[in-house]
């Protein structure tokens, strides 16, 4: 992708619409000082030169051809690496860490899991009522440490445990264990 192709692309979004830039951080954006000086191209690129420039960035998403009226998201693995143009006041309105999970986030993400909304209903779901997902969610969210897990991790696990509630509170532990060595599921 080059800068002009990503303007081109914004440009021509729907008013009012959300854009959303995935992984900005590895996109291979940088300052032209630091393009200049590249002489391989990295991994998915044809030739040097098919790169986003944080320039070319930065006038796309707010220059003055920019579009107005659309919802700009951007994601990042490591925010502190992103240049501090890109995230200044004004340009960026709000940053949002989502971090490891606490016990009572966990809890929340078990009710929303296994909680039946009017939308969708658990017909699958044996060996547990409503009233028994609370308790159920308090026991897991008890089990689950400070820092360890993020939310995807826990909603990964939840849902390879969809269809028995009751499994997933009592395999928790051994879950978290090869969390913590490193085995992800």
């Amino acid at each position: 992708m080059t800068d002009s192709t990503l303007e081109h692309l914004l440009r021509g979004s729907p008013e009012r619409c959300i854009v959303l830039i995935e992984d900005v951080d590895s996109a291979g954006i940088e300052r032209e000082s630091m393009k200049a000086q590249s002489t391989k191209p990295s991994k998915g690129q044809t030739k040097i030169g098919d790169r986003v420039s944080l320039s070319g960035l930065l006038n796309a998403i707010d220059g003055v051809t920019a579009p107005e009226g659309r919802l700009l998201i951007m994601t990042s693995n490591t925010p502190d690496t992103l240049d501090p143009a890109l995230i200044r006041p004004g340009r960026i309105d709000k940053q949002v860490f989502f971090g490891h999970v606490s016990p009572q986030v966990a809890s929340q993400i078990f009710m929303r899991m296994f909680t039946e909304s009017p939308d969708e209903q658990f017909e699958e779901v044996q060996q547990v009522t409503d009233v028994d997902v609370p308790v159920l969610a308090k026991t897991f969210g008890e089990q689950v440490p400070e820092k360890l897990v993020t939310p995807a991790e826990v909603q990964c696990y939840l849902l390879d445990h969809r269809d028995d509630p009751v499994s997933a509170v009592q395999k928790t532990g051994a879950w978290l264990d090869r969390m913590r060595v490193g085995f992800v599921d």
